[in-house]
């Protein structure tokens, strides 16, 4: 089959799709060493379809895991081929490891840690046609970049010498036909795929919050929750002018529990700002845009007292009375954190959470977990809505071997409760790991042994090496950059 490539475009926003929309297909390999006598390294995979995890393989049990219903609905042979797939890319990987630790010169005993990614983007058009956009099979060894796959030139190219031996063997073979069989395996996925895929409109709220840094100026937030795709145009505007970017902090798009994704963007204001602030959103699912207008309250803009000519006790009384009212409201107010939250179960790139509900109102959870930076990952982080019904979550795309912090807050109109925390760890390195992180950086850690930052985005990289730990990685920027900070 011969594949014609498409230089790559950004997925318009607003307005019906024309009968053309995109999909991507993503496989995320780990192999890891071990200093067993056997010499047989620990593998895992991942694969994705448009940006949702749908199955797993770890070579612990050699088990393929579907994680989503539609998979279940596959022909045998079609599962089958796919299992096959992903334990022959593991002898593959393998076979690369003990390669490049021979060409490092690293002793077997140490850990090391071999990453691969794989994938194609398609236009699909209103015909079933499909039109590559972009392929993507690049290596990593211990975080660094090591040799990639270039689909224009269709050349190997080594980023290190000691994969230059690599290269030249592979670009005297035969044509890597990869990207074909990518685009191969997607037509199957869509075939069954394609309930999980419609179009969903995005909920959207304006809401303000006093920073604890200045007492003068307010946070104004737009949050648009519960929209897919995930491509999506949001502003925030100031008497209908959007404010550059630069001033704005972004969450960047993330996925929620059901599959939909959300977005939050924040600017600083003063408090007693007189301007007419509103969101503007616009995305596929919806024909005109979204203008979610910011109502200040009355409380807003200070409390004007009428002092001219008044009483010295009827103003007292006056005051007593508001005090004693905003006392009682914000006491009503107060949201209990959510209680007894624990692991109740966990994979390499999973955990799955639960807690009790605190009583009262609440209009949503919000699930955040990052790594521990006791062990210098530098603290990736994801975040989660969940809908007040729902006392769980499941958070997929994590790394193996790796400490997380997860921490539940339950939210009611602006305002949020106290947060609950608590730790764990993914399965997925060995006991004898030494710890080191796989992040573009050499310096070992050894406070939380085992643990490593392993996981490997998909997507239009520029540089491996500094986002090759980064496995939870959404695509809400044109041009693949990793997300801005949360907002705090």
């Amino acid at each position: 089959m011969t594949l014609t490539s498409h230089r790559r475009q950004s997925a318009s926003v607003g307005g019906p799709s024309k009968g053309i929309d995109e999909h991507s297909l993503c496989y995320l390999y780990t192999v890891q060493s071990k200093s067993s006598s056997d010499r047989v390294s620990e593998f895992s995979a991942v694969t994705l379809l448009d940006d949702r995890q749908i199955d797993s393989y770890s070579s612990t049990d050699g088990v393929r895991t579907p994680k989503q219903d539609w998979m279940k609905e596959m022909k045998e042979s079609e599962w089958t081929a796919g299992a096959d797939k992903l334990k022959y890319d593991g002898q593959h990987l393998n076979k690369i490891l003990d390669i490049q630790m021979k060409a490092f010169r690293h002793d077997e005993s140490d850990g090391h840690t071999l990453q691969w990614r794989v994938g194609c983007e398609v236009q699909k058009h209103s015909g079933g046609s499909l039109s590559v956009l972009n392929c993507t099979n690049e290596y990593g060894y211990d975080g660094q970049n090591l040799i990639s796959y270039n689909w224009t030139s269709r050349r190997w190219s080594a980023s290190v010498s000691q994969a230059k031996a690599l290269e030249e063997e592979w670009n005297a073979g035969p044509v890597d036909q990869r990207c074909e069989e990518c685009v191969h395996r997607m037509k199957t996925y869509l075939k069954y795929s394609t309930t999980e895929t419609k179009l969903t409109p995005p909920d959207v709220h304006v809401f303000v919050k006093k920073p604890v840094t200045d007492s003068t100026k307010l946070t104004l937030t737009c949050l648009a929750t519960g929209f897919y795709p995930k491509d999506v145009k949001m502003s925030v505007r100031k008497f209908t002018t959007s404010l550059p970017e630069h001033l704005l902090r972004s969450s960047g798009v993330r996925p929620n529990d059901d599959g939909t994704y959300q977005l939050r963007k924040s600017v600083e204001i003063q408090e007693d700002e007189t301007a007419d602030y509103n969101c503007y959103m616009n995305h596929s699912s919806i024909t005109e845009p979204v203008i979610k207008q910011w109502e200040r309250s009355h409380s807003q803009g200070g409390l004007g007292l009428a002092v001219g000519g008044a009483v010295a006790g009827v103003i007292l009384t006056v005051l007593v009375g508001v005090v004693i009212f905003i006392l009682k409201k914000k006491l009503k107010a107060v949201i209990s954190e959510p209680k007894n939250l624990k692991v109740v179960e966990t994979t390499s790139t999973s955990f799955e959470v639960q807690w009790e509900r605190p009583p009262g109102k609440i209009d949503r959870y919000i699930v955040m977990v990052s790594q521990s930076q006791t062990n210098g990952s530098g603290g990736l982080s994801q975040q989660i809505e969940v809908l007040s019904g729902k006392n769980s979550a499941l958070i997929n795309r994590l790394e193996p071997g790796c400490l997380y912090i997860i921490t539940v807050v339950a939210e009611r109109d602006t305002k949020q409760s106290p947060a609950a925390t608590v730790e764990a760890t993914t399965t997925g390195c060995s006991d004898t790991d030494s710890g080191r992180r796989i992040s573009g950086s050499n310096s070992d850690d050894s406070s939380h042994p085992g643990s490593r930052s392993c996981g490997l985005p998909c997507g239009n990289v520029e540089n491996v090496g500094e986002t090759m730990s980064m496995l939870q990685r959404t695509f809400s920027d044109p041009d693949r950059r990793t997300n801005d900070p949360l907002p705090e």
